[in-house]
């Protein structure tokens, strides 16, 4: 273990505080999308409704 107890490998990537992942996994089907896209290839999916609704959708709760 190190100093601060982290269960992680040191080579593990880590974001830094306030940036974006590189990928995301799709809300709906599951299939990992570029973040930066608007929308999963895969099946439609739109990010963007999901970020406006906060985490979980719980923005209004």
């Amino acid at each position: 273990m190190t100093d601060d107890d982290s269960t992680s490998a040191e080579d593990e990537p880590k974001l830094a505080h306030g940036t974006e992942p590189d990928t995301a996994l799709c809300q709906r089907c599951g299939a990992e999308f570029e973040w930066t896209s608007d929308s999963c290839p895969e099946c439609g999916w739109d990010k963007s409704a999901w970020v406006s609704d906060g985490r979980y959708g719980l923005e209004g709760s």
